[in-house]
């Protein structure tokens, strides 16, 4: 949860994110570069370079981790799924990022 307060220590920057992150979960699913696309193509803080390839994937996953959110990420296909949504993933390869309950 550290790690929470360290990127989400700016109002602005959690509001993007959050902006962002609701728009992924309207999908069902999401890879970082889906994310990333989102933010460059309808944010107006795009020229800010709050989200990169280097930061976004530890942001979700601090982010997912403090709002303990029903997701799971699948490593082979660097993909987060939202529970809520999909009920299909049973792969070997997936780890549940909501382990704090």
């Amino acid at each position: 949860m550290d790690n929470y307060w360290i990127y989400f220590s700016n109002d602005i920057v959690l509001e993007e994110f959050e902006r962002i992150f609701d728009v992924m979960r309207a999908n069902g699913k999401f890879k970082v570069l889906d994310f990333l696309n989102e933010y460059k193509k309808n944010s107006p803080l795009r020229s800010e370079k709050l989200f990169h390839h280097n930061n976004t994937g530890k942001m979700i996953d601090a982010y997912v981790k403090k709002h303990g959110i029903n997701i799971e990420f699948q490593a082979k296909k660097r993909l987060w799924f939202f529970l809520d949504n999909e009920n299909e993933n049973n792969s070997d390869d997936k780890l549940v990022a909501n382990s704090v309950n």
